[in-house]
């Protein structure tokens, strides 16, 4: 989930993946390409405030999710905001 404001804020977006682990128990995902259950990716306004990314998962496969991190975005997302506002001429 992508929350807003604070690391408990409200979810902007939500979305699900299935993956499976490597040899190593591990799994690599892009945030924006999962399943989405809330909002869009693309429409989240990175100008508006401070983002947390929340990952939780069910071993099981199921939908018992368990918080396992949250963290602040930092730069990334706001370069995307950057790119789209050096767009306006004044």
């Amino acid at each position: 989930a992508v929350l807003q404001g604070s690391a408990g804020g409200s979810a902007v977006y939500k979305e699900t993946f299935s993956p499976t682990t490597n040899d190593f128990g591990l799994v690599n995902l892009q945030i924006g390409a999962g399943t989405p259950i809330l909002g869009t990716f693309s429409s989240i306004d990175w100008s508006n405030g401070t983002y947390f990314i929340e990952t939780a998962v069910d071993v099981n496969g199921g939908t018992s999710y368990v918080v396992i991190s949250n963290t602040q975005f930092m730069s990334v997302p706001y370069a995307l905001y950057a790119k789209k506002a050096g767009n306006n001429t004044a």
